[in-house]
């Protein structure tokens, strides 16, 4: 009884602090604003913080884009030149908001700040598909690294099988190491004047391509001539990225544009050109019962 009579008048002496130091509604003025103003002021906590599947729903992972990072100092800001230093396209958590500010009603406290970032962590894992690289420092190797950290914790063991390689970067010379998934002979091939096939079917063809959107066949080759990589059956919206593996240390990205006489573009690492580059020893054909093939070279 003693203590709630101390923390009764705590409370009043509180409130009366707040309302005596809030200026009075003047004549003309309104009294539910100035109400509105105590109450605003006696209001305490933080927001909830969002479920997984809500923080989903504000994330765009597109296949082979995931990119996670973990070590000391700025690593954020490394993992974002590789990509730029790379031309791979692929992502940070930061990069991939549909709206940068769902975020921000979390970010005035430190610790509730922690905790969205470590949800938000695990969302984006959740997310990932195809080739996920993360950059990790270059003390340890494979799979042993700083235990607890938010990418030991959170981001790694929360990966889906949809994920089908994982390649660590060393921040110091973006050397690469495959950790998990990947072909045996991932990262073996032939170095020189590398290859890659596109077929190129058509939008709306009953029979190969009954959709608004051109699909793609394509297959990487090394400096020898033999199968490293490839996709079958992509489908190809206009102006969109397309991602095709292979054992080469870079995707490679084939974008179509809106109609058929456009050229394909290509990008491999800091190389951009598209199927009418002589440079690059392109040749495609024209359109032949709903497809054309063609062929471009590169620097692998």
């Amino acid at each position: 009884m003693f203590y709630s009579m101390i923390l009764s008048s705590i409370y009043l002496l509180a409130f009366s602090t707040t309302v005596l130091s809030t200026p009075a509604p003047s004549a003309s003025g309104d009294i539910s604003t100035f109400f509105d103003k105590i109450n605003v002021i006696s209001r305490r906590g933080n927001p909830p913080l969002p479920s997984i599947k809500d923080i989903q729903d504000h994330l765009n992972v597109p296949k082979n884009v995931s990119l996670f990072y973990s070590g000391p100092g700025d690593y954020a800001k490394k993992a974002r030149d590789w990509a730029k230093r790379s031309n791979s396209g692929y992502k940070i958590l930061a990069q991939l908001w549909t709206d940068s500010k769902y975020q921000d009603k979390w970010q005035d406290d430190p610790d509730l700040s922690k905790q969205f970032f470590n949800l938000a962590s695990q969302a984006m894992a959740e997310l990932s598909s195809g080739i996920v690289y993360v950059m990790l420092p270059n003390k340890t190797k494979g799979t042993d690294w700083q235990k607890d950290t938010v990418w030991d914790k959170y981001e790694w063991p929360n990966l889906p099988s949809a994920v089908t390689e994982v390649i660590r970067i060393n921040p110091d010379n973006d050397d690469q190491e495959t950790i998990k998934g990947g072909a045996s002979t991932a990262g073996v091939y032939v170095h020189g004047w590398c290859g890659i096939h596109v077929t190129q079917y058509q939008k709306n063809e009953p029979k190969s391509n009954p959709t608004g959107d051109y699909k793609l066949d394509i297959t990487i080759k090394d400096a020898a001539g033999a199968t490293i990589g490839g996709t079958t059956g992509a489908m190809a919206k206009t102006g969109v990225a397309v991602a095709v593996d292979s054992r080469l240390p870079f995707v490679m990205i084939v974008t179509t544009q809106n109609v058929d006489k456009d050229p394909v573009l290509f990008r491999y690492s800091a190389q951009s050109w598209d199927s009418n580059d002589q440079a690059h020893h392109c040749n495609f054909g024209a359109y032949d019962n709903g497809n054309r093939d063609g062929d471009c070279g590169f620097t692998c």
